[in-house]
């Protein structure tokens, strides 16, 4: 006579029933709505790739064989991952799974793949922005683009770290 760990019995159950708790769960984590939102997406596109309906469907192989199929570029492929590892961590800690099937499961390497590469601007190049922005009119809400509170200053409108101190 074996015994059966108390997480089998959701095994069977709807992957969708536990998203809808560990959407609950980063909610009340303080994340934002915007972050599960993509979170959830994330983990459903994968889902629907895999075809897994059920908690038992969470294989590592087949999901990772998942997330290689969706047309994305590797960054974003480890988003997808990491979106996933995060719920069925998630799952395994909320004994709703035995072990989490994904723990052995690594990002890829983006490096090669990566078709952004963000850089600090030039001095120069700082210069030409601030003064077109300066002559340029106010946007939509009628605010001037530099100077304090501006969005080129806190860097609403570019990576803050791309520039110095305004």
């Amino acid at each position: 006579m074996g015994l059966i760990h108390p997480a089998d019995r959701c095994l069977l159950e709807s992957i969708n029933n536990h998203l809808t708790d560990f959407q609950k769960e980063l909610l009340a984590r303080g994340r934002t709505s915007k972050h599960v939102r993509l979170t959830l997406s994330r983990i459903k596109a994968v889902m629907e790739k895999l075809g897994a309906r059920r908690l038992a469907d969470l294989q590592p192989g087949p999901l990772r064989d998942a997330i290689l199929a969706l047309p994305v570029s590797v960054e974003t492929r480890n988003h997808h991952l990491t979106a996933c590892k995060a719920f069925t961590r998630w799952l395994w800690r909320q004994g709703k799974l035995a072990s989490d099937p994904l723990i052995g499961l690594g990002r890829w390497n983006a490096e090669p793949d990566r078709r952004v590469v963000w850089r600090a601007l030039t001095t120069e190049e700082l210069k030409r922005l601030i003064t077109t922005t300066e002559q340029s009119p106010p946007n939509l809400s009628g605010a001037k683009w530099t100077g304090s509170g501006s969005p080129l200053c806190t860097g609403s409108l570019l990576r803050a770290s791309s520039f110095g101190t305004c």
